[in-house]
């Protein structure tokens, strides 16, 4: 199976879980990872947390928006103030080729208030784009590096 993950990472946090998924997805797929990044994004977390909040999008880096060539997409975020941060509500809006894709999402975060507010906006966000949802999982930032535990996350929520 073609795999995508697509994610976006402020700390490196949603990086590190996003390469243990993509090991874990890789024994017997084929696994693809692309890096969302904002486009001059300030290094002010709080102005960013708020960005958060008020659901705004902010301008990305030049990235493939077409993920008509991937069968299963796997979208990942930090969770910031309980919603998806800008730079993936920007990506998700611009994405194509999601209609009838199988489509799963993935939050990191630090206190765990607002994970499923995030993952409920996110996989409304694929539903609304025409994808089929698959599963959700939320991964604590003490444990991005724990593959043995992303893996029976994996497991457990994702219906590939």
């Amino acid at each position: 199976m073609n795999i995508a993950i697509v994610y976006y990472s402020y700390s490196g946090n949603t990086h590190k879980a996003a390469q243990n998924v993509a090991e874990v997805l890789g024994a017997n797929n084929s696994v693809n990872c692309l890096r969302v990044e904002a486009a001059g994004e300030s290094s002010n977390f709080f102005a960013q947390c708020l960005k958060g909040l008020a659901k705004k999008k902010t301008p990305i880096a030049p990235i493939e928006t077409n993920l008509s060539g991937y069968e299963t997409i796997i979208f990942a975020t930090p969770v910031w103030a309980r919603e998806m941060v800008p730079a993936m509500r920007e990506f998700l809006d611009k994405a194509e080729g999601l209609r009838d894709k199988r489509a799963a999402a993935f939050v990191t975060y630090g206190s765990g208030f607002g994970k499923e507010h995030c993952l409920d906006s996110m996989q409304a966000f694929l539903e609304k784009k025409g994808a089929k949802f698959i599963g959700r999982f939320s991964i604590s930032q003490f444990k991005v590096k724990d593959k043995e535990f992303i893996q029976g996350l994996v497991k457990e929520n994702v219906r590939l």
